[in-house]
């Protein structure tokens, strides 16, 4: 498939999860890394940056930031090890938060249209001991991605309390609100009142 198919295809996959999950009524997903890229990218401990395909936060609670990863495949490719990379992201830039603002209290979600590896596994996708083999691995690989910095084994079950895993099959999109619709919704619920 070439380049610019597949940018299409992954372009209509977050325009129909950022659909999907705004019509939940409590997430709005304002940016999106293909017209704002500035704001779906943030900084990790070794100094790199990584881009999300979109960013937002809740409605409700303490309107946490929410980064989510898309995956819009039709087999499970090669998701399992993308996943340990998303965790090891999710893990850095919450170590870069805390350590340049004291706290980072972010949510990470893997949105995926297939799922991947053992069923049996699926229940400990976003455990601490799944976070904290995915960065024994990528320590293996590159010893600096932490920049320096140990595993911390407390942190890694934060980031896995803080990462969830959504698989959204296609026909989930008939059942979604439309964009009027989820005006109406919202001004009835009224969660996108001002906070101060």
């Amino acid at each position: 498939m070439p380049a610019e198919a597949v940018q299409e295809q992954g372009r209509r996959g977050v325009q129909m999860v950022k659909r999907w999950l705004e019509a939940t009524t409590f997430i709005e997903l304002q940016w999106n890394v293909y017209e704002n890229t500035r704001y779906c990218t943030i900084p990790l401990l070794n100094g790199s940056r990584k881009r999300w395909d979109l960013a937002g936060y809740f409605l409700t609670g303490d309107r946490q930031a929410v980064f989510v990863e898309n995956k819009d495949y039709s087999s499970a490719g090669d998701q399992p090890n993308q996943f340990r990379e998303f965790l090891v992201n999710c893990y850095s830039a919450t170590a870069r938060g805390i350590r340049d603002v004291g706290e980072e209290n972010a949510e990470f979600l893997w949105v995926t249209t297939h799922p991947f590896g053992s069923m049996t596994q699926w229940s400990k996708l976003a455990t601490r001991e799944t976070v904290v083999s995915a960065l024994e691995a990528a320590l293996e690989e590159d010893g600096d991605f932490l920049g320096g910095a140990p595993i911390d084994p407390d942190l890694a079950a934060v980031v896995a309390e803080r990462t969830w895993v959504l698989v959204f099959n296609r026909k989930q999109a008939r059942l979604s609100l439309e964009r009027h619709e989820l005006d109406l919704a919202l001004a009835a619920l009224k969660r996108k009142e001002s906070t101060l």
